[in-house]
């Protein structure tokens, strides 16, 4: 039963697990294939960046093409002007080149800050593994306490299945004191026929303290199986103190654990906390970066009146790849709304359980200090993913912020490269000498514009894991809550069950031991009272009888020479039937040592049978051949009162002879 209870429990969790597994599989499908659109995206990016550097080297071909005395004739009307543009560009390029250095050294700067926060990153990532493991420690721990609970819970039901026996003993004796009130109600009707008759008194009265002894050895044996019965029923008390005493060892093992649970909750805080300074420090680099890139507009408006047309085609295409980004931002939001709706079902399947778990509190008001206890580290718990929520819903809102900022990066490195094509343009127009100079340039910004872009992808990708990992780890948080939750609900209705139960069912065994105990005690007391009445009206019976013997002791003197033989027959008899009734005596403590022993019960419990079942054969042919020999005796020289009374007197034998094979049948069955 236990195993089944646990399986019932298992099974819930089992396919909760199940069904978050199947929905982690499909956001990471989803995940996949936005890291594949993005690729695709930034793919097209760079091509169109390669056919604009492409058209640049075709327009310098074509410009280098036409004859030099052309060029030569217009050589010398034009030197002066481009002597002085030549100075004016020269200023521009080293203007240029002094932002490009300070460019250039703070993304060094941002580089290396962004590499210690990586390595902080994995040193979280380091400690978040071994508070897991140290959590997966706990729930083997747990899964312990569990399997140790059920050894306990089915050596309960053993000690149940042995006091259903006991009680089953109780009502077997029960019956045998049932039967033994007939046959005293029987003899006691007897005695008043034989009494009505008086024949035989001294015969008769040996006959009825022969049955009186045996009546009496049956109520020690009875009394002695009772207190056998108390004895055990002492031990099985014992056995359910011990029992009880390692159930709260287990619960004080169970509240370490959630101690430990505590403190690994308490370092996945902290872990938490580490992870929050690393964000503002990024976000710090993020506003020195719009710092930056502030002064690099400044710079490039000066510039940008020369190369409109170009950015509105460049603009045109950035603003395609913009709506596009755009659909992508509103499908993550989409999905983040989703998220917040299952977080605020989860939120009412909390209030639920919480007025579930107060309703149950109000029903067992004797476990109160327990619940409450237990309710506020679940209150504590819920708080912390709370917490752990809100700070994620901030890690997203920061990561959207600053998805933004680098689609605006974007755009404006996008307009840098399109600036500094322009220049290079008019630069080469006007000095073919400085081309190669130029192109060099070209390839460096192109060169910086990759890395930057590769840069700001592999910046978004890292954000997309943190938000996957942080909302990751809320839900695992809600999902061990419920669990642990639920866990503590059905702990709390089984052992409220349980202990009702127990109680109900052991109070009921108690007060039927105890009436069946008073039963006893009144119905022997009643027994002795009536038998002492019988007693009292025999001894005066008797002493009528031997006033009238006196009369008849003349006839019996003459009759005594014929007697001897039947008397050496009748001691002998007695001997036989001693040494039988002492044969039984053994063989019922053989019966008793033989119950004690489990193992060997089936094979010595034949042996007694057959052996009882010839003891009470030689019993009946015995007592048989003595109620002949008294039918005998009598009659010679009683007549027919007396064969009267030896019919009875085998009547009484073969009665008892049979009361006491059932009553032994029933014991060893027992």
């Amino acid at each position: 039963m236990a195993t089944q209870d646990v399986d019932q429990l298992n099974k819930p969790l089992i396919q909760e697990y199940e069904r978050i597994i199947n929905d982690l599989k499909q956001q990471i499908q989803q995940y996949k294939a936005d890291s594949v659109s993005l690729k695709q995206d930034v793919q097209t990016v760079t091509d169109e960046n390669e056919r604009l550097h492409e058209d640049l080297l075709r327009a310098y071909q074509h410009i280098g093409s036409p004859s030099i005395d052309l060029l030569k004739d217009k050589q010398d009307g034009t030197r002066l002007l481009k002597q002085s543009s030549i100075e004016l560009k020269v200023a521009e390029k080293a203007d240029q080149e002094a932002s490009v250095s300070q460019y250039k050294s703070s993304l060094a700067m941002y580089k290396k800050e962004l590499s210690t926060t990586q390595q902080s990153l994995t040193e979280l990532q380091e400690s978040y593994d071994k508070l897991q493991l140290e959590y997966q420690r706990s729930v083997r721990t747990a899964k312990n306490f569990y399997s140790e609970l059920t050894t306990l819970r089915e050596e309960q039901s053993l000690c149940k299945d042995q006091l259903n026996q006991a009680n089953q003993k109780n009502s077997e004796l029960v019956s045998l004191l049932d039967s033994t009130r007939d046959q005293l109600k029987r003899k006691i009707t007897e005695m008043n026929a034989i009494c009505i008759k008086e024949s035989s008194s001294d015969q008769r009265v040996s006959v009825l303290q022969a049955a009186n002894g045996e009546l009496e050895s049956r109520l020690a044996v009875i009394e002695n199986e009772c207190s056998k019965l108390s004895d055990y029923k002492a031990l099985l008390e014992a056995k359910l103190s011990s029992l009880q005493e390692t159930i709260n060892a287990f619960e004080s093992r169970e509240h370490v654990a959630v101690d430990h649970v505590k403190e690994s909750m308490q370092l996945l805080e902290a872990a938490l906390a580490e992870k929050d300074q690393s964000d503002i420090k990024e976000q710090h680099y993020v506003s020195e970066i719009r710092h930056l890139e502030k002064k690099v507009s400044i710079l490039l408006e000066e510039v940008g009146a020369r190369t409109k047309l170009e950015v509105d085609k460049v603009r045109a295409e950035c603003n395609k790849n913009i709506d596009i980004m755009a659909s992508e931002i509103e499908h993550l939001e989409k999905q983040c709304a989703k998220k917040q709706s299952h977080i605020e079902k989860l939120q009412r399947d909390k209030e639920e359980l919480n007025e579930e778990l107060k309703k149950v509190t109000m029903q067992c008001p004797e476990e109160q200090l327990w619940v409450k206890e237990t309710l506020k580290e679940i209150r504590s718990k819920l708080l912390q993913s709370e917490r752990s929520k809100h700070e994620a819903i901030s890690e997203l809102n920061a990561t959207k912020r600053i998805n933004s900022n680098l689609q605006k990066s974007l755009l404006d490195e996008q307009r840098k490269s399109a600036y500094f094509e322009e220049g290079l343009k008019e630069q080469r127009q006007l000095n073919c000498s400085d081309s190669q100079q130029f192109r060099q340039e070209i390839n460096l910004l192109t060169e910086t514009n990759k890395a930057l872009q590769e840069q700001i992808s592999q910046m978004s990708d890292c954000m997309q894991l943190s938000v996957k990992e942080s909302e990751q780890k809320v839900n695992l948080a809600h999902e061990e809550l419920q669990i642990k939750e639920k866990e503590l609900s059905m702990r709390l209705k089984y052992a409220e069950e349980n202990q009702q139960r127990m109680t109900s069912e052991f109070k009921q065994q108690m007060l039927m031991h105890q009436q069946s105990t008073n039963k006893w005690q009144k119905e022997i007391s009643d027994l002795h009272s009536k038998f002492e009445k019988a007693l009292l009206d025999m001894n005066t019976k008797l002493m009528d009888s031997k006033a009238k013997n006196k009369e008849l002791n003349s006839k019996l003197h003459r009759l005594l020479s014929s007697s001897k033989s039947v008397n050496l027959t009748l001691v002998e008899h007695e001997k036989t039937i001693s040494s039988l009734n002492d044969k039984l005596y053994e063989a019922e403590s053989s019966a008793e040592q033989r119950r004690r022993q489990i193992s060997l019960l089936v094979t010595r419990e034949k042996k007694a049978l057959k052996e009882k079942e010839e003891l009470s054969r030689q019993l009946h042919k015995a007592k048989f051949q003595m109620a002949q020999s008294l039918n005998v005796a009598n009659v010679s020289f009683l007549g027919t009162d007396a064969q009267l009374y030896g019919d009875k007197v085998a009547e009484f034998y073969s009665q008892s002879h049979d009361d006491l094979s059932i009553s032994s049948a029933k014991t060893i069955d027992a």
